[in-house]
């Protein structure tokens, strides 16, 4: 409710927040619809996309039927001064422009339709690989990973165990209480009623609380659920602008070494010599996975596979370690992440690590 009040401030000082996209995909076109109603407090200020086409689609389906085109960050400004949302194909000029407040990532893998998904994609106006990675727990995957590393929780095997239930609430006692009680624990069920949503479980032990849980009709515990059958991510996503820009409150970071991540696992028989197709491809789909358990294996990111060719023959669900590929020529730019990343968190296995990179160089 703070952001609401101070978003709402904000439009009576004719002082909104003013938000740069990059991509225009489904998701940043759902994004623009609800930004261009417009939000209290909040202006879509301009989209970066390469194909300026499906931003202009983007804004015509948010009601907005005037624009600027900008090929710098100074036109930018000066058309966003004037009121006028600014659309561009260079996403450095977004980046660049003091006139934006907020920058919001939303690009995706823009490739041919193909694979097993396609039918689906094309009915439902999205791209392939991305609604193939929802199908595959390569989506799934990704998201627990933030909540986990957020949270700081864990995962009690590679990809979970999804416990079959028909009512969420039920999923209280079907996870393994002492993992729950050791690392707190990221998991998911399919089909349960009331379908769509989200559930936290919570555990308790007081009597007195016990009590009262039980007349709320949440149960006898001492693990309780409480769940949100909904899940509205681009509705919602004007709150966490807004705590962002005004609060400067992440909605979900991590709070330390990664707990967390997704490795690369084969969707079917692989050969030696085949290149990964990454996120959504018909090579591979990733599992969340115990960081440490990851690096122990050197197990290679989901992330990082697309390109990498294999030097070994890898059967269907095993996973692919660094040792088994040879990476592309190609920018370095995740590497160097990674590397970071590595150095931080897990010196110990540095050397190792970059003994493997440097070989696929």
């Amino acid at each position: 409710m703070m952001v609401d009040t101070a978003l709402r401030q904000l439009e009576a000082e004719n002082r909104p927040i003013r938000v740069g996209l990059v991509g225009a995909g489904a998701t940043s076109r759902a994004i623009c619809l609800m930004l261009g109603t417009p939000v209290p407090g909040i202006r879509l200020a301009a989209i970066a996309n390469r194909t300026p086409a499906n931003a202009e689609r983007a804004l015509r389906e948010a009601g907005i039927m005037e624009w600027s085109t900008a090929d710098s960050p100074g036109a930018a400004e000066s058309a966003i001064a004037r009121g006028t949302p600014v659309l561009t194909d260079d996403p450095s000029v977004v980046t660049a422009c003091d006139a934006i407040d907020i920058v919001v990532e939303v690009t995706g893998t823009v490739e041919a339709a193909a694979d097993v998904q396609r039918a689906f994609a094309e009915k439902n106006d999205q791209d392939v690989k991305k609604v193939t990675s929802f199908a595959d727990a390569t989506k799934l995957s990704m998201e627990t990973t933030v909540l986990a590393n957020g949270a700081g929780f864990q995962v009690g095997r590679r990809g979970m165990y999804d416990p079959a239930c028909k009512y969420v609430r039920e999923v209280a006692n079907l996870l393994p209480a002492d993992q729950m009680l050791a690392t707190g624990l990221v998991d998911y069920v399919v089909g349960a009623s009331p379908f769509t949503g989200a559930f936290v479980i919570v555990h308790e032990e007081m009597p007195l609380k016990k009590v009262q849980f039980a007349y709320y009709k949440l149960g006898d515990g001492p693990f309780y659920v409480f769940y949100t059958p909904y899940h509205l991510p681009h509705i919602q996503l004007a709150s966490t602008i807004g705590r962002a820009v005004i609060h400067h409150d992440a909605t979900v970071a991590p709070i330390g070494a990664p707990a967390c991540e997704v490795v690369t696992i084969a969707k079917r028989d692989l050969k030696a010599g085949e290149t990964l197709d990454g996120v959504g491809g018909f090579c591979t789909y990733g599992l969340i996975d115990n960081a440490s358990t990851a690096r122990a294996t050197a197990a290679l990111p989901m992330s990082l596979n697309e390109g990498c060719v294999l030097l070994r023959d890898i059967k269907k669900d095993e996973m692919v370690s660094f040792h088994d590929v040879k990476e592309p020529v190609r920018s370095r730019t995740i590497e160097t992440l990674w590397r970071e990343q590595l150095e931080k968190w897990w010196p110990e296995t540095i050397k190792q690590a970059e003994t493997v990179l440097a070989s696929r160089s």
